[in-house]
């Protein structure tokens, strides 16, 4: 598997993987108890074979290392073009482990930036659970089951409390881990890959009933950011004719081999095909004049793969301008001294074009607007 940036007359951007404060975060514990450093993969990345999705890859479990960190994402679209994005995160990133830092919002056109919900808390101050499934930070909460996942949230000026009914089942790419020589791993599932979402929305005192549509993610790590990668790919699609896709792809640093691993699952309605063995090349590419370490964006992208029989080939093209989001800028001047010593972590993101061709599963392929990608650089090598 590649990924591979060709530079042509064409210029502009796209791609990548993670908001990563993360990466800040990383570098400060670093000065506290250095991690060790991974050397390699273990193997090609992902198992070859599926593996069926149980609610213990629903659940909390954040590792033990001084890197683990976890993440869970959950949004949705209502069809009057609001929506809400719920996040939280588990870490043992800096002074402290085990601290969870959750994010709600409305979005959408006329909705404004005032209805959000930022909860941190330390470990003791949440509620973590397997069995049953349960992450309570605050008012921000996830529980329920692989059928149904109810996340809620409450702030000052909203409300809502949704269960998202996922249409097609759960998936992990291959054994969903790839393993690191020094025992460090990066695990994900796609807990909803596109599902219903129904339930109360209020905003401004206004309480609704909605319908919509919506993904969840769940990924675990104990490897710091920037050792894993020095770039993400993602790139998403889930439009109002049941189509859906879900690409992800992060590169090795070069001094570990600079090794692409990505996984995509497509589908339309109930029909769903997935690969782990895939192209990614990015080009017409436009260098970035803010970053002092060179990083280019591309505007198109091509992606090609096949596994078990079927393959697949992905085209997108950036339509617009995209939003250049400086991850350190979020940090203090004395944390952004610190976390610059190992990344430099810029994320760039728009939306485009997309075109979908599946060999191998019938009533798949499809073409759109509104493909969602970004490209998160965290080092030039």
């Amino acid at each position: 598997m590649t990924l591979t940036l060709h530079s042509n007359a064409r210029r502009l951007p796209l791609f990548a993987h993670v908001r990563l404060a993360v990466a800040a975060a990383a570098a400060l514990v670093l000065l506290a108890a250095t991690p060790a450093m991974a050397d390699e993969l273990l193997g090609d990345g992902f198992g070859s074979t599926d593996m069926k999705v149980t609610e213990k890859h629903m659940a909390p479990a954040l590792g033990k290392g001084e890197s683990a960190v976890e993440r869970f994402v959950f949004e949705a679209t209502f069809p009057d073009g609001r929506g809400i994005y719920w996040s939280t995160r588990l870490t043992n990133l800096g002074l402290g482990d085990g601290k969870a830092s959750s994010k709600a919002r409305v979005t959408g056109k006329g909705v404004g930036s005032k209805h959000r919900n930022n909860v941190t808390k330390k470990e003791g101050d949440y509620v973590a659970t397997a069995s049953p499934v349960r992450l309570a930070v605050g008012d921000n909460e996830m529980s329920g089951t692989l059928d149904a996942i109810r996340v809620r949230s409450k702030g000052e000026t909203f409300e809502f409390d949704l269960v998202f009914e996922s249409q097609v089942p759960a998936w992990r790419p291959g054994d969903g881990r790839v393993d690191f020589r020094n025992g460090t791993f990066f695990d994900t599932t796609i807990l909803v890959p596109r599902g219903v979402v129904k339930g109360t929305l209020t905003v401004d005192g206004k309480t609704e009933q909605v319908v919509g549509y919506g993904y969840g993610y769940h990924d675990n790590s104990t490897i710091s950011p920037h050792e894993q990668a020095k770039r993400w790919v993602r790139t998403r699609v889930l439009d109002a004719g049941d189509s859906f896709i879900h690409l992800n792809s992060f590169t090795l640093p070069d001094k570990l081999g600079g090794k692409t691993v990505s996984w995509m699952l497509v589908g339309k309605g109930k029909k769903t095909a997935g690969f782990t063995d895939l192209s990614v090349d990015v080009t017409d590419l436009e260098s970035d004049a803010k970053s002092e370490q060179g990083y280019q964006v591309p505007r198109s992208m091509v992606v090609t793969g096949s596994s078990g029989g079927k393959s697949v080939t992905l085209a997108v093209k950036a339509a617009g301008k995209y939003r250049r989001t400086d991850e350190l800028a979020k940090l203090s001047s004395v944390e952004r001294a610190v976390a610059s010593r190992f990344a430099h972590p810029v994320r760039y993101s728009h939306s485009g074009k997309w075109l979908l061709k599946v060999k191998g599963v019938a009533g798949v392929d499809g073409s759109g607007r509104g493909a969602r990608f970004e490209i998160t650089h965290l080092n030039p090598n």
